[in-house]
């Protein structure tokens, strides 16, 4: 099992109709190929991991570092590994509404990452720079203490 992770920007000009896009697409994308993994859209970033054959995964990121509704594409790590991490998880997904006023439901899943994040399995590097990635973008955003994370 091959993992990559990466961090890239969402380009101006596009909207919240293109993250759908990005997210229905990838999906069944990923679903044909095998691939599985966690795509965490907040601010504008995205932070994903993928996991796959490894001929499968690099394609892929290839075709996203092609992707003009991404920039400032930024590998983070790679790595073979003996299990599927994200097994089932054609691709896990999050995208706060943009102009979302709604703090209960932005509260509620920060609670819920965190959660996920506290029972995540930390045990390659790829994992780790992943988690990190994530961790990052959401003091960029949310209210949260140094405790949480």
């Amino acid at each position: 099992m091959y993992a990559l992770s990466y961090r890239s920007t969402f380009s101006k000009g596009y909207g919240e109709k293109d993250l759908e896009s990005i997210r229905e697409v990838a999906g069944s994308y990923n679903s044909q190929n095998k691939l599985t993994g966690c795509l965490f859209f907040h601010n504008n970033s995205f932070v994903q991991i993928i996991e796959g054959k490894k001929r499968s995964v690099l394609r892929l990121f290839v075709k996203i570092s092609n992707d003009p509704r991404h920039h400032d594409v930024i590998f983070l790590s790679s790595e073979t590994h003996s299990l599927r991490y994200f097994d089932g998880w054609s691709m896990g997904f999050y995208s706060p509404l943009k102009g979302s006023s709604d703090v209960s439901k932005k509260e509620q899943f920060l609670r819920n990452m965190l959660s996920f994040h506290d029972l995540a399995n930390k045990s390659t590097s790829t994992l780790r720079c992943f988690w990190f990635a994530w961790r990052s973008m959401l003091r960029e955003g949310f209210p949260i203490s140094e405790d949480d994370l």
